[in-house]
């Protein structure tokens, strides 16, 4: 009986020390991880040298954007303008036809070398 009390006892010490050690491992765990991540935030090397390529990097973003936009923008006014002219689809054919009429007359002249050598 008193081997089984004694035995129960060390059986409790020893789960009481495993809780400590435990419970150590993951203090000890956390303050590892939170220097890690004091660590990473701190930046390596100089950033003042590029910061002038970054800025204008950046800006010239920025600008590229406004105009993508300005664009964007003067195609939805043209589109509601559109609205009260009927005909505006006809005039835009009409117009890329004598585009390509041109375009096929300049390629038959002696500038672009394609005329005929032999004419009847």
């Amino acid at each position: 009986m008193e081997n089984a009390i004694a035995e129960c006892e060390q059986q409790r010490q020893k789960t009481e020390e495993e809780v400590e050690q435990i419970i150590e491992g993951t203090i000890f765990n956390y303050h590892r991880e939170q220097r890690t991540l004091e660590r990473k935030r701190k930046r390596v090397g100089n950033k003042y040298r590029r910061f002038k390529k970054l800025n204008k990097e950046g800006n010239i973003r920025k600008i590229k954007k406004g105009k993508k936009n300005q664009q964007k923008f003067e195609g939805w006014m043209e589109a509601i303008n559109r609205e009260g002219d009927k005909n505006w689809s006809e005039r835009i054919k009409g117009k890329i036809q004598e585009k390509r009429r041109d375009k096929k007359q300049d390629l038959g002249t002696k500038k672009y070398g394609n005329s005929k050598k032999w004419g009847n």
